[in-house]
């Protein structure tokens, strides 16, 4: 947003709208309070029932500690079904072809891939709870350390499965790819 020829920050230009829409707001409700039937001010419970009224049909969820579920932690984005090995796919002739393998190593390598960053996110909100400041025993660090040993687990089985594909592979007369 541009101001007697400066460009203002973010911030600035926030600011400047929210007040606009504060002095829009005033001016509106000043408005109701002048059109009122009884030639006085609208009291704050009409205005009250007008606006909630206006948004009955935009209800928000509003979390609290009472609706947070206790169970289960923190999903993370992704799915946590092992990709399928080349012995999966189809077969031609007694042989898997070399497209087939291609195609089942770059999916383990997405895999990898995912484990990698579910992993990193895993460690940012176990990192984040450790700095917290609770009274007594917070129980979300140790979802977070369960779910990053969880993860470590997986991410070290889905490379271990990845280089026993490419072992496969190469056995099976595919040229390895540089990744």
């Amino acid at each position: 947003m541009r101001v007697s020829g400066k460009i203002l920050p973010m911030r600035a230009e926030l600011a400047i709208k929210l007040g606009l829409i504060l002095m829009l707001s005033t001016a509106a409700l000043a408005q109701v309070g002048t059109s009122s039937s009884d030639g006085g001010a609208t009291s704050l419970g009409e205005v009250a029932r007008k606006t909630r009224s206006a948004n009955a049909g935009h209800s928000a969820k509003v979390y609290t500690n009472e609706n947070l579920p206790k169970q289960g932690g923190i999903s993370v984005v992704g799915s946590n079904n092992a990709a399928p090995s080349a012995a999966t796919e189809p077969v031609i002739d007694g042989k898997t072809t070399e497209t087939q393998w291609r195609n089942a190593l770059a999916q383990q390598q997405g895999r990898v891939k995912e484990l990698q960053q579910n992993l990193a996110v895993a460690e940012q909100n176990q990192q984040r709870t450790t700095n917290s400041t609770t009274l007594g025993p917070n129980p979300w660090y140790e979802r977070f350390t369960n779910q990053v040993e969880t993860l470590k687990q997986q991410l070290a089985d889905a490379k271990q499965q990845l280089i026993d594909m490419q072992e496969e592979a190469r056995k099976a007369g595919v040229a390895r790819s540089d990744e």
